[in-house]
């Protein structure tokens, strides 16, 4: 959430405790997220994690471009990928940044409404199979394969500005339809690829 203060810590723990228990506080680093799915330990998918955003035209409101990404998620209908709620967490995102939900960004100007890129938080799912390197792939495969017993996971890891693997999670029960149905990119059918593993011809 990149806090940089005690008083934002207060309130985003607090804000934390409202929703649980137990809250886990970590680093946090600059970077993409990414999701990779993993079968026998090997690497299968990768999907990168858009934030929600908006891209000024000029003309058009925050909201008004909202409405319009909105359109389109119902016009598409990506598996996942809901309706987009004004919420009083995006409106306080969007002061962070000098921005309301009346403001008109400038053409190509992006604007990010949220600091989180879950697909359920208005994210987007893009496919990143291919563009992510052998090396990062590989240092993901041997952390999962540290694992004994673990044949099919998730792993979300941060490739930091430096180009740097981090690795957040690893998962034994991982969404997988963002792979097979992303927002742009290639689909990658892991449900097959699944069933393929678990009962070979």
């Amino acid at each position: 959430m990149n806090i940089s203060t005690f008083s934002e810590f207060e309130a985003a723990f607090q804000q934390a405790l409202d929703t649980d228990p137990d809250v886990l506080v970590e680093q946090h680093i600059d970077g993409e997220i990414y999701r990779f799915t993993c079968l026998d330990g090997n690497v299968i998918a990768v999907g990168r994690r858009r934030r929600l955003h908006v891209r000024g035209d000029g003309s058009s409101t925050i909201q008004k471009l909202l409405e319009q990404k909105n359109e389109e998620r119902r016009r598409r209908k990506v598996l996942g990928h809901s309706e987009i709620n004004v919420t009083p967490a995006l409106e306080a995102s969007l002061r962070l940044d000098g921005f309301d939900l009346h403001s008109i960004p400038a053409k190509e100007k992006v604007v990010f409404l949220s600091p989180v890129s879950h697909v359920s938080a208005g994210g987007e799912a893009i496919d990143a199979t291919d563009e992510v390197s052998q090396v990062v792939k590989r240092m993901v495969e041997e952390a999962v394969q540290s694992i004994p017993g673990l044949g099919m996971c998730g792993v979300d890891v941060i490739i930091d500005d430096d180009g740097q693997p981090h690795i957040l999670e690893i998962n034994n029960d991982p969404n997988i339809t963002t792979h097979m149905e992303p927002w742009e990119g290639k689909a990658i059918p892991v449900a097959k690829m699944i069933a393929k593993a678990m009962f070979p011809e």
